[in-house]
């Protein structure tokens, strides 16, 4: 019943859950141990499809879709403007894609824990600030909460 109302498992856990708790529980997901061989697999399909486009065009357009849609849908539900969750859905899956990268590369797993964490606070200062300025830009000239002397 859950699942039909928010219209997927991914969605319901996203609402369920604070943006700081969902970004730090991706993490923890995608940066496991576990998960380790099929992501040197994801990078390396990557490698692959940079080099020949064409023949990897499906896995390139999953790869833009994935995550991305509803972490933009998330962050547009705290308030953020449409062009405000487009941004930030597209700097805070690049950085974990990096950070994923780095913990490929590196293996030193308290330096990136440490570096996501600081990237969870850091979307949720900008949820909470950018909200409120999005809230602002977003009304109709003339609406009675608009400031003074802006338009």
């Amino acid at each position: 019943m859950l699942i039909y109302y928010f219209g997927s498992r991914k969605r319901l856990l996203f609402d369920a859950m604070e943006e700081r708790e969902f970004l730090m529980a991706s993490w923890r997901w995608y940066a496991s141990k576990r998960r380790e061989p099929y992501l040197r697999l994801l990078f390396e399909l990557y490698g692959l499809a940079f080099v020949n486009p064409k023949r990897y065009r499906g896995f390139l357009t999953a790869m833009a879709e994935d995550f991305f849609g509803m972490m933009e849908a998330g962050v547009r539900s705290q308030g953020l403007s449409q062009r405000d969750s487009r941004l930030a859905a597209t700097l805070y899956r690049a950085t974990l894609r990096g950070l994923l990268i780095d913990l490929l590369s590196t293996g030193d797993r308290a330096r990136i824990d440490e570096a996501v964490a600081e990237v969870a606070r850091r979307l949720e200062h900008d949820l909470l600030t950018r909200a409120v300025v999005s809230s602002r830009t977003d009304e109709p000239a003339g609406s009675s909460t608009t400031r003074t002397g802006s338009s």
